[in-house]
């Protein structure tokens, strides 16, 4: 197999490529991606302990502490105590969050149209599921 035909470039160059668009994307919104992601999350549960979006965006509770410490210094979410009592703070999308936000992802689904559109010469929906496979079978590999 020749070296440009070898699938791991390709998918490390596509990854790459595309995180660093998303990061342009989003850098008028105010958010980091890392915030970015927490704050889609968050918007997805309506409210959420930073344990629950830790899990969710798949990063360590220490980065996720970062990310929440960041964004209620910016006013993009709010603590409040858990209405199931404990120590537990839950956490909400203020209407600066929601703003930021939804500048933020609506660049990002621009982002997404343009990168669809790219691999319109494939069924989108084939190469979805080609990716997931592969994602399935790197992640079953021992």
């Amino acid at each position: 197999m020749e070296s440009t035909n070898r699938l791991l470039p390709h998918l490390r160059l596509t990854s790459e490529a595309s995180q660093k668009a998303k990061d342009r994307a989003i850098l008028d919104s105010g958010l980091t991606k890392a915030q970015y992601n927490a704050l889609i999350m968050l918007q997805r549960r309506d409210e959420a302990t930073a344990s629950q979006l830790a899990r969710d965006c798949n990063i360590s509770q220490q980065a996720m502490s970062q990310t929440v410490k960041r964004l209620r210094e910016a006013e993009f979410i709010a603590l409040q105590p858990s209405p199931h009592g404990g120590r537990a703070l839950v956490l909400r999308l203020t209407e600066r969050g929601r703003s930021s936000l939804a500048v933020a992802d609506k660049r990002v689904r621009a982002l997404e149209r343009s990168l669809q559109e790219a691999g319109t010469p494939l069924a989108i929906n084939s190469l979805i599921e080609a990716l997931d496979r592969i994602r399935e079978t790197a992640e079953s590999f021992v």
